[in-house]
């Protein structure tokens, strides 16, 4: 295991356990505090909160990794990557509506423009940001036949997501800032614990390929 495999597989389970003991501890004084603080943002650009909100929506996220399949297929590279990306990206959602419940936050009700339903801690667009437009990244820094001009122009716009789209559930009230760092925990950990699987079946693939197919 490399040193940043190790180091992930450490991250995640202290992620994990911020994300919970943040729910746990919502109204405490000083975190409470921090989302009076975060509602300073609320009606701040709301045009450009309301195109980062999209971007962390299903059809948004369905759009980006249909081309994405589509270049991997052009490439002649292994869709079953991308694939595995939209996958961990629903299961994080699903896991999302459960803790949803089982923490059983109210939403803000300083809401603007779209009144979303159900509950409201972790913010699951925030989740999004982080282990879909995350993936992204982690995908793109290790393509081995792209130049590092094209991994940035590439990084770059993903990198804006994993930071717009957390704020613009702040600047539209759609959660407190304890939503989205609770989002941001648990997405950091859930895409500690996907970078870990996909790099140990990758791992796998090439130990079988080794097998098969010796140099002479």
């Amino acid at each position: 295991m490399k040193v940043t495999e190790a180091s992930r597989a450490l991250f995640a389970p202290g992620a994990f356990l911020a994300f919970a003991l943040l729910g746990l501890t919502i109204h405490v004084p000083v975190l409470a505090a921090l989302d009076r603080a975060g509602a300073s943002l609320l009606g701040h650009g709301i045009a450009v909160a309301l195109f980062f909100t999209a971007l962390g929506r299903w059809y948004a996220v369905v759009a980006v990794l249909a081309v994405l399949v589509a270049v991997y297929r052009a490439r002649g590279a292994d869709v079953r990557v991308p694939l595995a990306l939209g996958l961990s990206q629903a299961l994080s959602q699903l896991a999302v509506a459960g803790l949803k419940l089982g923490f059983g936050r109210s939403r803000p009700a300083h809401w603007l423009v779209i009144h979303e339903p159900g509950f409201s801690y972790p913010s699951g667009h925030a989740v999004t940001a982080i282990v879909f437009y995350g993936g992204l990244v982690l995908l793109v820094s290790r393509a081995r036949d792209l130049p590092m001009w094209a991994k940035l122009w590439l990084v770059l716009p993903a990198a804006v997501c994993i930071a717009g789209i957390p704020w613009s559930r702040l600047v539209l009230g759609a959660h407190y800032t304890t939503d989205v760092l609770g989002g941001l925990f648990f997405g950091a950990g859930w895409l500690c614990v996907t970078a870990i699987l996909g790099f140990a079946r990758s791992r796998k693939r090439f130990s079988a390929s080794a097998i098969q197919h010796p140099r002479a």
